[in-house]
C-alpha cells in the first residue's frame, strides 16, 4: 500500500505496483507476549486495531490470545483472536494502550492502523 500520487501508483483495478491508499495512514504490527503492554501516541484523529486470527479457520467461539485496549474516546474492551475494532482518539498525540490480557502463554499478534 502507498499513497495516492507517490511513483508507481495507479488509480485503476489490477494495476501493477502496490494498492493506492486514500487517506494519510501508518501501519504498526507487534506481537505482543504474555502479560506484556504496549502504549503507542497515535497522530490521527482515529484508527482500527486488529488481532490476527494465528490458529487457523475457527468457526466456533475464538480461541488464543486476548488483548484489552484502552484509550482516550475508546473504553476499556477486550479482543480475542479475529476480532477488530475502531478507535477514536480525538486529539494527535493521544495514546492507545494494548495489553496481552491472554491467561496463558499465547503471543498476541497485533495491526494498528492510525489514520487521519
Amino acid at each position: 500500500m502507498a499513497p495516492v500520487g507517490e511513483k508507481g501508483v495507479e488509480l485503476v483495478r489490477e494495476a501493477q505496483g502496490p494498492a493506492p491508499v486514500h487517506s494519510d495512514l501508518t501501519l504498526y504490527a507487534t506481537l505482543l507476549g504474555s502479560g506484556k503492554t504496549l502504549e503507542r501516541p497515535l497522530q490521527g484523529k482515529k484508527g482500527y486495531i486488529h488481532v490476527i486470527q494465528t490458529s487457523g479457520y475457527n468457526p466456533l467461539k475464538s480461541q488464543g490470545a486476548t488483548v484489552r485496549i484502552r484509550g482516550p474516546g475508546t473504553e476499556q474492551m477486550e479482543l480475542k483472536e479475529g476480532d477488530g475494532a475502531y478507535i477514536f482518539v480525538g486529539e494527535k498525540g493521544n495514546a492507545l494502550t494494548v495489553e496481552n490480557a491472554g491467561d496463558g502463554n499465547e503471543t498476541a499478534e497485533v495491526l494498528v492502523f492510525d489514520l487521519d
